[in-house]
């Protein structure tokens, strides 16, 4: 069994302040090693499953938080900045299973820990096929394109909601529960790594898994942008339409393709 992990730092108990995932704050450094222990219990419960090979990608930010001789060795690290398939970078058809860990809920979800889609000020909202997506669903889909199933996510209880709405059979360990944007109840940093530990090996010595998350094409992908002029330089992209000021929309057949033009897309943030 082959395990790919992406992790994200937003969704880590105990994280819930702009000090603490921003590599130029006080508090960062200790939050990045909160990343990696949630990270290392995630693995360690996929190696007590049985799996004989697991990846982790590193999707935070820039994508170099995790410092990897603090890694559990027997993982491969995937890090560093402008992968081509992102926070998935490395998911292959290789992979029995995939699972996001310390993911949040998509831009403007009340009640939610540092809410947010890809980039927290160049992106409004993302809709793909009518649906608003977040992380999760973005993200998912790229496995689900490969045949891998999203087996397990955690972070807070309004991410759960968002992915009991995608597929109810997906796991989902609330680590913390989100109050305000900035504020949460949260599970001790050790207890989390246990609930999470021990959800990851139930999760994959389950007899069903759920099915790879998929959507039916073509796929029609609608990006919102804060400003207008962001719209005005992805026309410059053929095949780009306009809809209104902000907001601009694509087709393409192949979910991938659309999903690195989407990355593609989401970087003329200025």
């Amino acid at each position: 069994m082959r395990v790919f992990i992406s992790v994200d730092m937003e969704g880590v108990a105990g994280i819930v302040s702009e000090s603490q995932r921003n590599a130029d704050r006080q508090d960062y450094a200790w939050a990045r090693q909160i990343m990696i222990e949630e990270a290392n219990a995630a693995v360690a419960g996929a190696f007590d499953a049985g799996a004989r090979e697991v990846w982790v990608n590193d999707s935070h930010d820039t994508m170099d938080n995790m410092i990897p001789d603090r890694l559990d060795r027997r993982a491969r690290l995937v890090t560093g900045t402008f992968k081509p398939l992102s926070m998935m970078q490395g998911i292959s058809k290789r992979f029995d299973a995939a699972m996001f860990i310390g993911y949040h809920a998509r831009r403007g979800t009340a009640g939610a820990v540092m809410d947010h889609t890809y980039s927290e000020r160049g992106i409004d909202t993302i809709c793909i096929n009518g649906i608003e997506a977040g992380e999760t669903l973005i993200n998912g889909l790229v496995a689900g394109a490969y045949g891998v199933p999203l087996v397990l996510v955690s972070g807070d209880q309004m991410l759960q909601r968002e992915v009991q709405a995608l597929d109810p059979k997906i796991r989902s360990v609330i680590v913390k529960e989100g109050i305000t944007r900035y504020s949460a109840v949260t599970d001790h940093p050790e207890a989390a790594r246990e609930k999470i530990r021990a959800a990851v090996q139930e999760t994959l010595e389950a007899s069903r898994w759920p099915k790879p998350l998929r959507l039916r094409s073509p796929y029609r992908f609608e990006i919102n942008f804060p400003h207008s002029h962001q719209a005005d330089i992805c026309l410059r992209v053929p095949g780009v339409k306009r809809k209104s000021g902000r907001r601009i929309v694509f087709r393409q057949e192949d979910y991938l393709t659309g999903f690195k033009e989407l990355l593609a897309l989401m970087s003329f943030r200025f």
